[in-house]
């Protein structure tokens, strides 16, 4: 089987944990993490709890129930919005079933990245704001507290998600100022309250990483503008009637009206204008499309009342979902051809250098056994030339938990490791350590960078390798001790 990169990438962070703070990046020695950091730190916090793998703690328990109260904070964000129960059941329906000819806002569930948990935390930090924007009476000190709280959780999962609500405020702000001659003290509290804690996460949490997200606007708006359409047509639809209703009100509209048709267009904006290397742009669309579905709730009554477009509506919704039952059939097709292998029911996939054996997981399971605090294991599967299979770089990190000299590297950038030492690193392993046909030098190169073991991935073994006396071999793999 070949893994994903983000899987193990997430359950390679959040195996840091056992080792104190600030988190170790796993990957390469003297790295360390700045990103996805709350997510990671609650997997690992379930994993040491539990006294079982990070892997097993993400997969089979985190995920599962933060998708869980992900649905129900979305329910509450929106009957928050509306006032109406209805409505708000629409809006999780609407936000995860609703996208067939994309399928990308699917990816809130399925992405491994944290979307799920920022997700979580931005509905709980939106359903308080609508909240004080409502009541006056809310607007205590223990709000702004919660507010405090639940700020550091958006920003500590997706600090865009965090940023994005930040800049909607400031802009609903100002429309309320441009629009309604009137200034609200306590969203003036709120921006002031999220801008500290952005300030305070990135001196602490996110200063040394590398912010790959740059200013490079895109061409072809126009297609990029449909992609967007063809991934939530409803919503999209709803939106721009539920817009045009509000421009004949806007001097009269709430300050959370602002907010979301601000946090809406801006997404969009940011997604137009910033480019990732690795396409992680993508999470704007995710938070557009979130507030699109939000701002569509204000257009749905009126478009209700017109019984062909009602009717359309409906067609065009019938159609979204079985393009998603369409999409997500291959998906199933695919886990149940797992299970069925797994259980010896069907063939095994023929075995490729990017394959993951039952012996790697056991050659991994010996590491995490065997090794003592401190010390440091290296690995001839690097994927240095970035081919094959991107999760296998990630996996003995990831399965045992121990502290790799470096495995893989292109993630490791993002924390602003320098690119010169990780450069030796893996020349020192790919070109120098493996290329050793005599044991003894290989292991006073290995001692000269603090190396205490080395595992050998046995479909990528150098030819010229000569080890002596394995502490651990199976097919798979073989682990040498350094002596």
């Amino acid at each position: 089987m070949v893994y994903g990169q983000d899987m193990l990438w997430g359950a390679g962070n959040a195996a840091s944990v056992q080792g104190g703070f600030p988190l170790k990046d796993i990957r390469a020695e003297g790295g360390i993490l700045h990103y996805h950091y709350l997510g990671d730190v609650v997997v690992g916090l379930t994993a040491m709890a539990g006294n079982i793998l990070p892997y097993e703690a993400e997969i089979y328990y985190f995920y599962p129930v933060v998708c869980l109260f992900m649905i129900l904070s979305l329910y509450a964000v929106a009957k928050e919005y509306t006032g109406d129960k209805n409505k708000a059941l629409l809006f999780p329906f609407a936000l995860l079933f609703l996208n067939g000819m994309g399928g990308n806002s699917m990816e809130i569930m399925r992405n491994m990245n944290n979307v799920a948990t920022a997700t979580l935390f931005t509905s709980a930090l939106l359903c308080l704001i609508f909240s004080l924007d409502k009541r006056e009476n809310l607007r205590t000190k223990k709000s702004f507290l919660a507010l405090v709280l639940l700020g550091v959780g958006s920003i500590l999962t997706k600090n865009m998600y965090g940023a994005m609500v930040l800049c909607a405020i400031l802009a609903a702000l100002a429309a309320g100022i441009l629009f309604s001659k009137k200034i609200d003290k306590w969203a003036v509290i709120s921006a002031a309250t999220l801008a500290i804690v952005l300030l305070f996460t990135y001196i602490f949490v996110f200063n040394g990483a590398n912010n790959n997200l740059v200013l490079q606007p895109k061409n072809n708006i126009f297609t990029q503008l449909v992609g967007i359409f063809k991934q939530q047509p409803i919503g999209i639809i709803l939106f721009v009637v539920a817009g045009i209703i509000s421009i004949r009100h806007i001097k009269s509209l709430s300050f959370s009206l602002y907010l979301v048709n601000a946090a809406a267009i801006g997404s969009v904006l940011a997604y137009l204008l910033f480019s990732h290397y690795s396409g992680s742009e993508i999470y704007f669309v995710y938070l557009a499309i979130y507030f699109f579905i939000i701002c569509a709730m204000d257009g749905i009554d009126v478009t209700l009342k017109i019984k062909p477009v009602a009717v359309c509506m409906a067609v065009l919704a019938a159609a979204l979902m079985a393009g998603e039952v369409i999409t997500l059939a291959p998906v199933g097709r695919k886990g149940i051809q797992i299970a069925m292998r797994s259980l010896d029911m069907r063939p095994q996939y023929p075995l490729t250098t990017q394959s993951i054996q039952s012996g790697d997981e056991e050659g991994a399971m010996y590491l995490r056994e065997n090794m003592a605090k401190g010390e440091v294991f290296a690995v001839n599967r690097t994927s240095r030339d970035m081919q094959g299979g991107d999760g296998v770089r990630h996996y003995y990190t990831a399965m045992s938990g121990r502290q790799a000299y470096v495995e893989g590297w292109r993630y490791i950038m993002d924390y602003g490791y320098d690119y010169y030492q990780l450069r030796y690193r893996l020349e020192q392993v790919e070109d120098v350590i493996y290329q050793q046909d005599d044991t003894e030098t290989a292991y006073s190169i290995a001692r000269e960078n603090g190396i205490d073991y080395l595992l050998v991935s046995l479909p990528l073994k150098p030819k010229g390798f000569a080890g002596d006396s394995p502490v651990f071999k199976n097919d798979a793999v073989e682990i040498y001790k350094v002596k």
